[in-house]
């Protein structure tokens, strides 16, 4: 971060520090239950797909009631909100580790997509908020990478866990973490570092958001962009093992690709942002830039001929998923000051709204393989066409405005 000084880093991001371990643990949670489906379905008396119902119970929860809860982070308190949203993710852990049935279970992980739901929104407000201008994207790239991290990391360690201790302490282990990180987070505020949203406008309410033309056309894009970035991925580890012959463990190898390009693509999108923004640049700019590079990876993916070409497209597939998210954080959060919870609740809702599309629509070509990647690639040349139109829409404001550069 040359743009700050060393001396005023280092306590920013120790400030920071508890925010992204909440990121990194919310991401561990997302996919931490796929390698260990067999031994808590086993445990717990019931099948694989009936236990996998768990696992879209969190996703569920959180899609459905995000923007609802943020709400009340951005106009009543975002600390009370994320403290409450924290303390309801480790009793949802909590419960979890000691289901004796499915039901509970599945409750238990609705629980957990409760807690994420009302603290996710109020973390990423924190970090924007306590971040400085002229690094704020880059922190926020930094976060995505975080969370990214955690998606890749909790595969194996919850594989790791229940191979030497048994499936519940992955939960255990989890809410444990969860609770450190509120203690800090606690400690953090009451050093005056809260982040509070400023006093509520009138007229604000939960739908407040879509009434910027800004913010709703990139929510849509989101939406566009993820029913083929993410509806692609629900298929390509199946596609990727039945083409290849690949062994349980060698899928790995896809895990490490997906997480290696998020990672990659967040870090670099938050940098270019921060640096265009100090030229009047802009992120919404680049925005066609991660919906083409999905398009031609999505393609490259499914033309591979060889598993290491795939997984060259597979990494350059997700720099341009973790690019695209950390920028359309970016924008949609920067709009106004009142509502950064909400936006990026909305966002996220906006991505999961979009997976679900995708999953559908691929769905229908899913048995011929190679065609899931090419109707992908199309879905991405659908979200390029919008994302032009953004941002022809953008420069005709510039034009009007000279202000409008600093979305």
């Amino acid at each position: 971060m040359t743009s700050i000084r060393l001396r005023e880093t280092v306590p920013l991001l120790g400030r920071l520090l508890p925010f992204y371990g909440v990121l990194f643990l919310f991401g561990t949670e997302t996919f931490v239950i796929s390698p260990i489906l067999p031994q808590i379905s086993g445990d717990l008396g019931s099948t694989v797909p009936a236990t996998a119902v768990a696992a879209a119970s969190y996703v569920i929860v959180y899609a459905s009631l995000a923007p609802f809860l943020a709400y009340f982070s951005d106009s009543v308190s975002r600390s009370a909100t994320l403290i409450g949203g924290l303390a309801t993710f480790v009793l949802g852990n909590a419960l979890a580790a000691h289901s004796q049935g499915i039901e509970s279970f599945v409750a238990a992980r609705a629980a957990n997509g409760l807690g994420a739901a009302l603290a996710g929104p109020a973390v990423w407000a924190s970090i924007v908020t306590l971040a400085p201008p002229e690094a704020r994207s880059r922190l926020i790239g930094l976060g995505m990478a975080v969370f990214s991290l955690g998606q890749v990391a909790g595969v194996p360690a919850g594989g790791l866990l229940t191979s030497g201790f048994g499936w519940r302490a992955v939960f255990v282990v989890i809410a444990f973490a969860t609770a450190l990180a509120a203690v800090a987070i606690g400690w953090v505020s009451r050093r005056g570092a809260s982040a509070e949203p400023p006093p509520a406008a009138s007229g604000f309410h939960v739908f407040s958001l879509w009434r910027d033309e800004r913010a709703s056309r990139v929510l849509l894009l989101s939406v566009s962009f993820h029913a083929a970035n993410l509806g692609a991925y629900a298929y390509a580890g199946a596609i990727l093992a039945s083409r290849y012959g690949l062994a349980v463990d060698q899928i790995g190898a896809v895990g490490i690709a997906v997480g290696s390009g998020s990672i990659a693509g967040a870090l670099l999108a938050g940098r270019l942002s921060d640096r265009a923004r100090q030229s009047h640049g802009s992120a919404a700019g680049r925005l066609p830039l991660w919906c083409g590079l999905l398009a031609l990876s999505l393609l490259a993916t499914g033309l591979a001929p060889t598993l290491p070409l795939a997984l060259v497209a597979i990494g350059l597939w997700f720099v341009a998923s973790g690019a695209y998210v950390t920028d359309s954080q970016a924008i949609v959060t920067s709009v106004s000051d009142r509502s950064r919870s909400l936006a990026s609740a909305w966002n996220t809702t906006a991505m999961h709204a979009g997976t679900a599309i995708g999953v559908f629509v691929l769905g229908h070509v899913l048995r011929a393989g190679i065609a899931v990647f090419v109707a992908a690639a199309l879905l991405a040349t659908g979200a390029l066409m919008f994302s032009l139109t953004l941002l022809a829409s953008r420069r005709r404001r510039t034009a009007a405005d000279p202000e409008a550069h600093r979305l």
